[in-house]
């Protein structure tokens, strides 16, 4: 039998949210598509060190289909959210700030 991960009755995984949820709307009508999400974790689990609290980001999308070729803009944590994730070792890690991609699409 494999070896996988050892069952842990009543223990609790470092660094796993204690929540999560998520919610969005997709839209798509001829050639445009567009999309809008809000993602929300709890705060995380720490068997050491400071507990730290949740976070939340809202991505959004917009497309549009020319035919063989597909033009995409993204943005990621459009609030610029930057709240403390985890300690790792004598460093703090951080929710990445707001992200734009462009992104081009070709259809063969």
């Amino acid at each position: 039998m494999p070896a996988g991960i050892a069952a842990s009755p009543g223990g609790e995984l470092p660094n796993a949210p204690l929540w999560t949820d998520a919610f969005g709307a997709v839209y798509a009508t001829g050639p445009w598509e567009g999309t809008l999400t809000y993602k929300q974790s709890g705060s995380l689990i720490s068997t050491q060190g400071p507990k730290f609290g949740g976070f939340d980001t809202v991505d959004a999308s917009v497309a549009y289909d020319f035919g063989r070729v597909k033009v995409k803009l993204q943005g990621f944590d459009l609030a610029d959210r930057r709240s403390t994730t985890a300690l790792a070792g004598p460093f703090f890690v951080f929710q990445t700030g707001r992200d734009v991609e462009v992104t081009l699409i070709g259809k063969f």
